[in-house]
């Protein structure tokens, strides 16, 4: 009668510890669809223990048959447990929104209450279970057959698949710990005691009490050790946020309020109030602080006004120093273009006044020797402003004034012949250098009134100059030109139908 007692008492407390415990590992789960296996796994719990609650307050009947009926029916509700854990880890990495049984678990569900129903008509042939012939005062004894042998294999495959699920997803998400190995340990528990139940009558602990304890512990486990996502310490992660966070129930009542959300104590308007609505009617709450944005906005406000006040600061010196320089350049322009008229202002004085007082071919003469020197004075102005824009003058702007200046000598009964052999870009003061010799060359010439035919070879070091027979007045040019040119040398050679003189600008590669 104490025995009765107790097992009366186990029954009638363990239906509140699968409730409470299991509603504890549903309350700790993600997942919503996980939430509603652990409500299918509790109430097939319960349901067993109510069905085998109620075989111990019928025993003792006159007629094996119910009580054969009441065992079988624990088998119905064995069904749904294997499922259960399967549901679980299907949805381990799925939507946490979604809810429904998949198809092929209902179908295995199927599967499962059809074995069930098997078990239940097994008086009728007895492919499960056969039971020996009662002996007075003994009580029944089972034998299993083939089907249990089956059935059980079926069903702890169901339960060692929804583990090995757990393991596989579990490496994919790269979580996997050696710790996760003790829902393994506790299935082979189960399962060794499951072998012994029906070899040693020692080990046979109820059935019912034992299978309860080990899905709960399993489910336990698997959150413990990480193989089911739980949101587990997840309250006290959201009150230690960083971020202002605030989550209501649909009344507006608080539930959750992280330790950063301001007091509002007069700071109202350094937080932005950001509300979303989630699914259930809650509220979750974000006070953004915008303290420290306004402070970086007043502070690259500060640094924008102040780049525009250096802005417009060097805008207004760039524009004082362009003009300073415009000035210091057209200054340095006209000293330089009012040094070359001063040298060639007295030749103009001359030739004015031999314009004045001469008539007839002797005007006419000193008209073009003044046309020689506009020439050369506007074209060695024109020279000097181009080189004054990159230092150096083009070949075909040196030609040019060259030309000009030999189309106003024949005018004067001297032609002159070029040749070049200047690169396309020549230095400012080499160019200038030659130009100037050949002017100087042919303005003693015209000064002479010698008519006559000279060859010209303008390259990058010397000038040379090719004349036929005796020009007496060679050395008062020479002479002349040294004076101002003291870096100049000349050389003389008489090549027999023509006489080179060449005037040697500076200093040959071959003679340094």
């Amino acid at each position: 009668m104490g025995l009765s007692l107790l097992r009366y008492l186990a029954y009638a407390l363990i239906p509140a510890v699968t409730v409470l415990w299991g509603e504890s590992l549903r309350g700790r789960l993600l997942y919503r669809g996980g939430r509603r296996a652990i409500r299918l796994l509790i109430a097939a719990l319960l349901m067993w223990q109510l069905v085998r609650l109620m075989k111990y307050m019928f025993e003792p009947v006159a007629d094996a048959s119910p009580e054969h009926a009441f065992w079988y029916l624990f088998y119905v509700f064995r069904a749904a447990l294997p499922v259960a854990l399967l549901w679980i880890a299907h949805v381990a990495d799925a939507d946490a929104a979604v809810q429904k049984l998949p198809r092929h678990l209902l179908l295995l569900l199927l599967m499962n209450l059809f074995l069930a129903f098997c078990i239940l008509t097994n008086d009728w042939h007895e492919q499960f279970f056969s039971f020996l012939p009662e002996r007075e005062g003994e009580l029944w004894e089972e034998q299993l057959e083939w089907g249990a042998y089956a059935y059980w294999v079926i069903w702890f495959l169901e339960v060692f698949a929804s583990l090995a699920i757990f393991w596989i997803k579990a490496g994919l998400q790269q979580s996997w710990r050696l710790r996760m190995i003790l829902p393994f340990l506790l299935c082979l528990v189960f399962l060794l005691y499951t072998v012994f139940y029906n070899i040693s009558p020692v080990l046979r602990i109820d059935v019912t009490f034992t299978t309860t304890v080990f899905f709960l512990l399993f489910l336990e486990l698997c959150l413990r050790t990480g193989l089911i996502l739980s949101n587990h310490e997840y309250e006290g992660f959201f009150r230690q946020a960083s971020l202002g966070l605030r989550l209501t129930d649909p009344s507006g009542k608080i539930r959750l309020s992280s330790r950063a959300v301001p007091d509002f104590g007069g700071q109202m308007k350094e937080y932005r109030i950001s509300r979303m609505r989630l699914s259930g009617g809650s509220t979750l709450i974000w006070y953004e602080d915008m303290h420290m944005l306004h402070e970086q906005q007043r502070s690259l406000a500060q640094a924008n006004r102040a780049l525009q006040r250096r802005r417009l600061y060097l805008k207004r010196a760039a524009n004082r120093q362009r003009k300073q320089v415009a000035a210091e350049t057209q200054n340095h322009l006209h000293r330089e273009v009012e040094g070359i008229l001063d040298s060639l202002r007295p030749y103009f004085r001359k030739f004015r006044t031999r314009i004045l007082q001469s008539h007839g071919n002797e005007r006419e003469q000193a008209v073009r020797d003044l046309n020689l020197l506009a020439t050369y004075t506007k074209k060695r102005c024109v020279l000097f402003l181009k080189s004054e824009e990159n230092g150096t003058i083009a070949l075909d702007e040196l030609e040019m004034a060259a030309s000009e200046l030999c189309e106003a000598a024949r005018k004067l009964q001297l032609h002159v012949a070029i040749s070049w052999q200047l690169p396309q870009a020549t230095p400012a003061q080499t160019a200038l250098t030659a130009f100037d010799s050949l002017t100087s060359f042919l303005a003693e010439a015209v000064h002479e009134r010698a008519a006559m035919t000279v060859h010209v070879t303008m390259a990058a070091a010397r000038v040379t100059f090719l004349l036929e027979g005796d020009v007496p007045w060679l050395g008062r040019w020479q002479q002349r030109w040294l004076q101002d040119h003291m870096d100049s040398r000349f050389t003389c050679k008489d090549l027999g139908f023509a006489l080179s003189i060449a005037c040697v600008l500076q200093q040959e590669e071959g003679e340094r």
